[in-house]
């Protein structure tokens, strides 16, 4: 939607919805929106719980925790204000985050060959980031892999979450909101009741190369 900011007009969001007790209370307090470009809901209840999580913990405004988390997003909202459709549900298939401390990892090398394999970083362009979005958001059955921009994809039916040296400093973002990635993932995990597992240097480094991807079927 469009509202009014002090002397300019600019693009926001519904995050929830406030009880007042008369409308004398809404017109004294609220001005009025401007106009409604979208009324579809593209930051589920789970990606909101995220965000009020991390901005809490993190003691992060609520604003800056939104734009870290769908920067490309926003910027075509702004730029264009034009709503981000969101596919038909797709059953809610099951689905799997992989993650870890930077994406050329050689252990994701046996499962880029797999047709559900999704990899999300900064890297990609605009509208594939928006692809990708819509293709989690629609409950397709994926397996995304990214270093931290991926905790903040609006999953469905996350089955298990599985991080890669969890103690590794590259999972210490650090720009704004100053976050550890693996705390992240693991509050992601209890929001969705997925099962997590950690893969900690010291615990492959001496066993087999071999990843094991959960049987995700629906």
């Amino acid at each position: 939607m469009i509202v009014p900011f002090r002397s300019s007009q600019i693009v926001g969001l519904v995050w929830q919805i406030d009880q007042f007790t008369s409308a004398d209370q809404v017109s004294r307090k609220l001005k009025s929106i401007t106009q409604l470009i979208d009324q579809t809901e593209f930051i589920d209840l789970n990606l909101r719980r995220l965000i009020d999580w991390v901005a809490e913990y993190y003691i992060t405004p609520r604003p800056t925790v939104l734009a870290s988390a769908i920067p490309e997003l926003f910027y075509r909202l702004n730029r264009r204000a034009r709503p981000v459709k969101i596919l038909s549900q797709n059953q809610n298939q099951a689905q799997q985050l992989i993650l870890a401390p930077y994406l050329n990892y050689p252990r994701m090398d046996q499962l880029r060959s797999r047709s559900d394999f999704i990899e999300y970083s900064q890297s990609l362009s605009h509208q594939e980031q928006i692809q990708i979005w819509q293709k989690v958001a629609s409950g397709e059955q994926v397996v995304v892999f990214g270093t931290y921009q991926p905790v903040y994809l609006p999953f469905k039916n996350l089955r298990q979450i599985t991080i890669f040296e969890p103690e590794n400093d590259l999972f210490k973002y650090e720009q704004n909101p100053k976050v550890h990635i693996s705390v992240v993932a693991k509050k992601l995990a209890e929001i969705h009741g997925s099962k997590l597992v950690i893969k900690s240097y010291a615990s492959f480094s001496s066993s087999s190369s071999s990843i094991q991807v959960a049987n995700i079927s629906s």
